[in-house]
């Protein structure tokens, strides 16, 4: 965030404004997946991103646009991605480890039910 505050000069020579950069994306990636009726869709965090990047563009030299522009636009929609993934692997993983308990205490009740 120090670059949008700082409004600093980003060029791919500064390594450490690139992973300000980086580390803006990702947190602008967070944020909006905080923000209540944010739908992380692939095609909604595109859009989202390339506002985020007009606001970005003006801080890096015309011929690094580009470069700079696909380092913002990757971070943030990987991050967005890795939220998509762990989403749904947590609604993956949940139904799994309910049937296992409820198999577990289906046959607690039936050994109980064979040796009583």
């Amino acid at each position: 965030m120090e670059i949008l505050s700082s409004g600093a000069f980003i060029n791919l020579e500064n390594q450490e404004k690139i992973e300000q950069l980086k580390f803006t994306a990702f947190e602008l990636a967070n944020a909006a997946m905080e923000t209540t009726g944010f739908v992380n869709t692939e095609e909604s965090g595109k859009n989202l991103a390339l506002e985020f990047w007009q606001g970005l563009e003006y801080m890096c030299r015309e011929t690094e646009v580009a470069t700079i522009k696909n380092i913002f636009l990757n971070h943030f929609l990987d991050r967005l991605r890795e939220f998509r993934l762990t989403q749904s692997a947590a609604e993956i993983d949940l139904p799994q480890k309910t049937e296992q308990v409820v198999s577990e205490q289906i046959h607690d009740v039936v050994s109980e039910l064979e040796l009583g």
